[in-house]
């Protein structure tokens, strides 16, 4: 888990279990929680909330399924996938973005593909290779559309991603106060940004963060059920913000997100006062 806030960057806490330190050095896939990245895209490529993306229970062009295989609905609009999280919503909706590729997206806007100095050195954390989020075209790009194909991520960098919406712009995380920031992005577009800010509370009050509905104040979030390939079971991811307070979990082998990140996260943010 990491916990920012949102307006500075700054990293108030981060928590791993074990001696591996996956909070801020995972290389894993982010699963649905990288749909709030796509949604940015999308919205700010003329997409809207009510846009028609019938929620398919296979896409047969790309070879996709969603999470929960019983999840359908033709009427289905963006901001009806982005709460239940369907996978074929969003691949269906592929071509609006023909010319906008997610891995120049992720960076221009979330800071995402560039080396952070959180006062360590500069290192693009969460990468397992020269990039967070891959050039992908066809069906790698479809995958990349829901946070599976080749992108990696750490809780640190879906940390951010939450920060920068409830901030709508990127503050590279800090964690040694005075650290000079290396990577940078340009501010949301301020009605995209209050679209997913409205969408991520959905998501909550009554889409797939239900472990979230008691917390208060309010919260916003987005699940992940997230593949790590081979028979491993999947990891269960959660990003939030409440306020100026933002925050990533991931666990592995969780399962769905709300099932065991939602609750962690709904225990941190009943504890702090």
């Amino acid at each position: 888990m990491v916990v920012l806030r949102a307006d500075t960057g700054e990293i108030l806490a981060m928590a791993s279990h074990g001696a591996a330190d996956l909070a801020y050095h995972a290389q894993l896939a982010p699963g649905s929680t990288f749909k709030v990245v796509t949604a940015e895209d999308l919205l700010r490529n003329g997409v809207r909330a009510s846009t028609p993306a019938p929620c398919k229970a296979h896409d047969d062009e790309y070879d996709v399924s969603n999470d929960d295989t019983s999840l359908t609905n033709g009427h289905a609009d963006l901001g009806w996938a982005f709460t239940y999280s369907c996978n074929t919503s969003f691949t269906g909706l592929l071509g609006r973005l023909s010319g906008s590729p997610l891995d120049r997206e992720a960076s221009t806007y979330f800071g995402l593909n560039q080396p952070w100095d959180l006062g360590l050195g500069p290192v693009t954390y969460g990468a397992s290779g020269a990039a967070n989020v891959p050039e992908a075209t066809g069906g790698d790009f479809a995958r990349e559309m829901f946070g599976q194909g080749e992108i990696t991520v750490s809780p640190l960098n879906m940390a951010s991603v939450a920060a920068t919406v409830a901030a709508g712009s990127f503050h590279q995380p800090i964690l040694v106060r005075g650290t000079k920031a290396s990577a940078h992005a340009q501010p949301l577009d301020k009605t995209v940004a209050a679209t997913l800010r409205t969408l991520m509370r959905r998501v909550v009050t009554e889409g797939t963060a239900s472990s979230l509905r008691r917390v208060s104040p309010a919260v916003s979030a987005k699940t992940g059920t997230a593949e790590p390939g081979g028979n491993a079971a999947n990891n269960s991811w959660m990003i939030a913000f409440q306020g100026d307070i933002a925050v990533a979990c991931l666990v592995e082998g969780g399962g769905h997100g709300d099932d065991a990140a939602g609750p962690a996260i709904a225990a941190m943010l009943g504890a702090v006062r």
